[in-house]
């Protein structure tokens, strides 16, 4: 038995003898529980057990990752869709990816479920054009679908052949890449202006012989890049925008520096000039600056040159402004005041011969150039037709006519009559007509309401409102109410008017009330009408409602005395109640016994 096992553990001893002689591949095969996939074919060695597993252990996760950093990297992130994966499952990567099955055998099992959001699980969106490309498009490499670039150019040729940078999103959209929606040419260092604006960008980007469009320029600042001279040099003037503009070639607003403020500024008439009328065709001439240099002298050189004298650019016509610097005090009749604003012809009206024209004209009296104004008779001024004597050649309004003046007429202006407007009396009936001078007003009737209505007509006579009020305002003048049956005193003096006269349009006076009853309630509520009968003047006086001095022996019949002097009023005098709801403060007690106010202490004592 002894030597039955001795021979089995000789042959033990050789079997693993000669598994030691095997070579490394070999022994490396024998091991393993199958082949590695292609894509992990390099690792199929012994000595590369370690780099996916731990000793004597299954895959390790964390030397998964170490190799696959496109997967670790979102993970550490916590991003991407393993990260969702991993999250929601709990599972390790050899869950889903194993291996030791052969070289045909894929690693990646997956295809992208139909509602898939690559916006969420990816972290890059597909909008626009994007959303409606099929996977294979993009993920070419499949099943393997990560790894791709999110910059533009890792997908779609560059067109501008780097022309314009790397960043495509600049000028355009994942909806289309034409047009180019986020361009905008005035970011550029040529903004487009003017008729610049409706050129085709063709005409400017002609395609390069590599096929691209050239759309960085250069030497684009000088009109002559695109445009010819049509000067062909012949003119000094650069460069083309001293005189030209982009709103058009014939927009000549930008003006050269010898039609500079400092040279010769075109102003008036002579802004609407064409270039060629002075300069010529080939605006090569020289011009000289003297008027008649161009325009043909009309005066036959009675005035000499200088133009200037009377004329200016704004237009050589008399029909306006033009005669600006023409000095019309040199002549017998200085022009001042409105006259100044007056256009010539308005008075120079010839049609003749210049002298007729320009010369002779009377003007001793206003109404040789202005018509009659006021009708009827003008009592304060010496002639009809002395209009200086109201009026300035400043303007028609506002009249001279002067308070002393009025004071000569019929009607003399005094107190608030003189802040009120000559229109409020001397009113136009139509609006169009001459203002009315001559008034037959002369009563305050004839233009004041009588707020009265007749009241004070018997008293009044002759004098009309004036016995009561004043021209100075309404609430002044010689009413004395001390002449009434009810002269007032105290705070009656203070009180309005219409405290005592209420009522509209026209207050009551003649028969407003005299007595205190009339106007005041009894707050007694007639304690004091039975015998002995008291009126309120009797307690009360006018200057104020509380009695300030009262003589309770002498009006009362009860002398305050002893403890009863210091005394409040309403320790005796309390408030009552009457049946109808009413409270007063009840001053006739009718008793007057110490037993109707006191207890009597001696109750059920000595007799």
């Amino acid at each position: 038995m002894s030597r039955f096992r001795g021979l089995q553990a000789c042959r033990i001893l050789a079997t693993c003898a000669l598994l030691l002689a095997v070579a490394g591949t070999a022994r490396a095969e024998w091991l393993s529980p199958g082949p590695l996939a292609k894509d992990h074919k390099a690792l199929d060695v012994e000595a590369s057990c370690e780099r996916c597993h731990v000793p004597g252990g299954r895959v390790s996760q964390d030397r998964c990752l170490g190799c696959h950093t496109e997967v670790a990297i979102p993970l550490q992130q916590k991003r991407g869709f393993h990260t969702k994966l991993i999250t929601s499952s709990g599972k390790a990567c050899e869950s889903c990816h194993s291996d030791h099955k052969g070289r045909d055998y894929p690693l990646i099992r997956w295809t992208p479920p139909a509602a898939f959001d690559h916006g969420k699980e990816t972290g890059f969106e597909l909008a626009g054009a994007h959303a409606a490309a099929n996977c294979g498009s993009c993920h070419k490499d499949r099943p393997r679908y990560m790894g791709l670039k999110t910059a533009c150019a890792s997908c779609h040729e560059d067109v501008h052949r780097g022309q314009l940078g790397a960043d495509c999103a600049n000028c355009h959209t994942v909806t289309a890449f034409r047009p180019a929606s986020g361009f905008s040419h005035a970011r550029t260092d040529f903004p487009l202006v003017g008729k610049h604006e409706d050129v085709a960008c063709a005409s400017c980007h002609s395609t390069r012989p590599d096929g691209a469009v050239a759309y960085a320029l250069k030497g684009f600042k000088r009109c002559s890049s695109c445009h010819e001279d049509p000067h062909r040099g012949r003119t000094s003037l650069s460069p083309c925008d001293a005189c030209h503009q982009t709103t058009g070639w014939h927009d000549t607003r930008g003006l050269p520096p010898a039609h500079s403020p400092a040279g010769w500024p075109l102003v008036g008439k002579h802004q609407s000039v064409a270039c060629r009328d002075c300069h010529g065709s080939e605006l090569a001439a020289k011009v000289s600056r003297e008027c008649v240099s161009c325009h043909a002298d009309p005066h036959a050189g009675r005035f000499g040159k200088d133009c200037e004298a009377c004329h200016d650019e704004s237009g050589w016509s008399l029909r306006g402004k033009s005669l600006t610097r023409f000095d019309h005090d040199r002549t017998r009749y200085p022009l001042q005041g409105r006259h100044k604003r007056v256009d010539c012809r308005s008075c120079h009206k010839g049609s003749g011969s210049y002298a007729a024209t320009w010369r002779g004209l009377a003007f001793d009296r206003c109404d040789r150039c202005h018509s009659r104004y006021h009708e009827g008779p003008l009592t304060t001024v010496p002639s009809a037709t002395a209009c200086e004597r109201c009026h300035t050649v400043q303007g028609f309004d506002p009249s001279t006519f002067t308070d002393a003046d009025h004071a000569r007429a019929t009607f003399a202006l005094t107190g608030s009559h003189l802040a009120v407007p000559c229109a409020s009396c001397h009113r136009r009936d139509p609006p169009s007509a001459p203002t009315p001078l001559d008034l037959a007003a002369s009563r305050c009737a004839d233009c004041h309401e009588d707020p009265h209505k007749g009241q004070f007509d018997k008293d009044m006579g002759d004098k009309g409102c004036v016995v009561c009020h004043s021209t100075a305002g309404w609430g002044s003048g010689g009413f004395d109410h001390d002449q009434t049956r009810l002269p007032l005193r105290g705070v009656h003096a203070e009180a309005a008017c219409e405290s005592c006269h209420p009522g509209a349009p026209a207050r009551p006076y003649a028969d407003a009330p005299h007595t205190c009853e009339g106007c005041h309630a009894d707050k007694h509520l007639g304690q004091f009408r039975t015998e002995p009968a008291r009126t309120c003047d009797a307690c009360h006086g006018f200057d104020a409602w509380p009695i300030t001095a009262f003589d309770h022996a002498e009006r009362a019949g009860w002398p305050l005395e002893g403890k009863h002097q210091p005394l409040a009023c309403d320790a005796c005098h309390g408030e009552v109640k009457l049946p109808d709801g009413r409270t007063a403060t009840q001053y006739r007690l009718g008793y007057r016994e110490c037993r109707d106010c006191h207890a009597n202490p001696h109750a059920g004592g000595r007799r």
